[in-house]
Order: C-alpha cells, then structure tokens, then sequence
C-alpha cells in the first residue's frame, strides 16, 4: 500500500500555476502586513454586519 501512494498523486494538492502565484503573493502580502482584516475594512467603510443583512436588524443609538 505504501508503494501505491508514494507514485499516486492526490488532485486535491495539485494546484494551478496562478493559484500558485496568488498564494505567493499573498504570503508577501501576508509577511509585509500589507492586508487588511476583515474588521479592520469593516471600521474604515463605517459598515455593521448586521446593517448589510437586513435593514430591520440595524441598531439605533440609545
């Protein structure tokens, strides 16, 4: 059985040549802290999560 998946390729691990330059980049991206977190952008674009579900979910100030 080892023999079989040594020369077996798995297709989940075979990645294509632009996602392979996607990841890279974004692993510059990553190490340079040139991303923007999800809350992060949420704050800059003054957005609640709820607001953008419904317009019935939106808190009003007390």
């Amino acid at each position: 059985m080892t023999i079989t998946k040594k020369h077996v390729a798995d297709q989940d691990s075979i990645m294509a040549e632009d996602d392979y330059h996607a990841l890279q980049e974004y692993r510059i991206e990553k190490k340079t802290g040139k991303l923007t977190s999800h809350e992060q952008l949420k704050k800059e674009l003054g957005l609640s999560i709820l607001g953008l579900i419904s317009p019935h979910f939106r808190q009003t100030p007390p």
